[in-house]
């Protein structure tokens, strides 16, 4: 496994570090999901306990499926919270 694809300095995964909400639709190389798995099993924790489990989705039908599922749950804890609508949200839901 190539760990030098991950190297970066300190300071620029700092200060570069940003929310993604848009994805392009190019498949990922499988051979990045495993380092970006194998990185993720080892980074630090709460308690350094390692509850993580981790489940890769590619095909395309199935995402969509998870997708509608997600979207459902999170708005069934938001109504839960008092919010109806998506005007009812604060920005930091949206922004």
């Amino acid at each position: 496994m190539d760990y030098s694809r991950l190297s970066m300095p300190l300071g620029e995964a700092i200060f570069t570090q940003r929310s993604i909400r848009r994805f392009r639709p190019d498949p990922i190389p499988l051979a990045d999901v495993r380092l970006i798995l194998e990185a993720a099993v080892r980074a630090p924790n709460g308690g350094n306990q390692q509850i993580a489990r981790f489940l890769v989705v590619t095909d395309r039908g199935t995402i969509r499926e998870f997708g509608a599922l997600y979207y459902e749950a999170w708005w069934a804890k938001r109504r839960d919270e008092g919010f109806k609508k998506r005007d009812d949200l604060p920005p930091r839901f949206y922004t």
